[in-house]
């Protein structure tokens, strides 16, 4: 038997509408993936690629991704990635985050991008394919590779007709230069776990392998929202020639509220939005009428009301524009905390300052890890030019 989790296009390090809650947002379901597959004691843990939204994440962002990790390997259970297109790198010589996670022992993912991998675990062959060679899914045999008694497939690739049943994409506009259907995947495998696609999709003709997209861990923005308003993994048993994919939903995401109508529709609406245990929401409010300036003034202080008393975490008013049918969308712009501390240290050298903001941010994002700790105290220790930069922010007596 082996047991897995299946899941994708967690985005890691992405900064929604520039709010530092949303990316703790996405921070936050990957966490809860690891808790739940430290919870089922699963084998393996298997992503689907786009792990992360840079290829070149920002230190915070590997000090989350780490510090989880180090909790499966501690447990014994793999991490495998099917790299994606936002983690792959953009020019030669740059490398990719997933290969750094490899080196340091936390994920298995292809040594060649452009070729399949054959990883074993136990009576199962998991077939990783990283976006550079996914349409290799349509082309090779699986069974020419592999004698195992199950066999996955785990690539980063999105299949017209899935794009087109899932997210309203017509089957022609298609941009995918492979223009691969779920009919054109070769038979043999057991599972074929797929990521790109962000909203959930899971397809099992007869005689054809189960075809499955999880969706992505998080909103990235209201499409995603509208178009399934959960975020899901699969939990998947292959046993006795049996497969069991059981959906499992993510209890961590953050609420939206989709307000659309009429201006006085609109105004109800945003004023019965009470406060909530748990996350607060974010709100979407399109007004379907031409609005006059006061109207969307009264809108927007209403909105605004509710952030300041953190109510809801944000707000987004879509309206239409002056005089004729254009869609103007209103977003409130906060500074983050980056843009802060950058604004603090602007007065040090260029090389001192942006190491400053990496240090300080990465620690305010992570105050209780102690490798982020380690790493601040020994920089002071070494830094001359840091340490005399904090002193004449923050005010005399910084030492190392």
């Amino acid at each position: 038997m082996f047991r897995f989790i299946h899941v994708s296009d967690t985005h890691l390090g992405v900064r929604p509408y520039g709010l530092i809650e949303r990316e703790r947002d996405f921070y936050d379901a990957f966490r809860w993936v690891i808790d739940k597959a430290l919870e089922l004691r699963v084998d393996a843990v298997l992503h689907a690629g786009d792990m992360f939204h840079s290829s070149s994440p920002r230190p915070v962002t590997y000090v989350n991704v780490i510090r989880e990790l180090r909790r499966l390997v501690e447990a014994g259970i793999k991490f495998i990635v099917a790299p994606g297109n936002h983690e792959l790198p953009k020019a030669e010589g740059i490398g990719s985050p997933i290969k750094l996670l490899e080196v340091l022992g936390y994920t298995r993912a292809p040594r060649d991008p452009v070729k399949p991998e054959v990883i074993e675990i136990g009576d199962t062959s998991i077939i990783v394919f990283s976006e550079w060679a996914s349409e290799l899914v349509s082309k090779i045999n699986p069974l020419s590779m592999v004698r195992s008694e199950y066999v996955v497939g785990l690539a980063h690739i999105a299949l017209c007709d899935a794009l087109a049943e899932a997210e309203g994409i017509p089957l022609e506009m298609c941009v995918s230069s492979r223009r691969i259907t779920s009919s054109m995947v070769r038979g043999g495998y057991s599972y074929l776990a797929l990521g790109d696609i962000h909203t959930p999709w899971y397809n099992r003709v007869p005689g054809a392998p189960p075809i499955v997209y999880p969706g992505s861990t998080e909103y990235l923005d209201v499409g995603e929202y509208k178009r399934n308003s959960n975020r899901y993994v699969y939990l998947v048993k292959l046993d006795n020639g049996v497969v069991e994919a059981e959906k499992l939903r993510i209890e961590v995401v953050r609420p939206w509220i989709i307000i659309e109508g009429g201006y006085s529709d609109v105004v109800k609406s945003i004023e019965s939005i009470k406060r909530k245990a748990g996350k607060e929401p974010i709100v979407y409010v399109k007004v379907k009428d031409p609005l006059e300036q006061a109207k969307r003034r009264s809108i927007m202080s209403r909105l605004e009301s509710l952030r300041r008393e953190g109510i809801v975490l944000s707000y987004n008013l879509v309206v239409k524009g002056d005089g004729d049918l254009k869609q103007v969308t209103y977003t409130p712009q906060p500074m983050s905390m980056e843009s802060l501390l950058e604004k603090l240290v602007e007065k040090c050298g260029d090389n001192t300052r942006k190491e400053i903001v990496v240090l300080l941010s990465t620690l305010l994002n992570n105050p209780n890890d102690r490798t982020v700790l380690s790493n601040l105290t020994k920089t002071l220790e070494e830094r001359g030019d840091v340490v005399e930069c904090i002193s004449r922010v923050f005010g005399e007596g910084v030492t190392g």
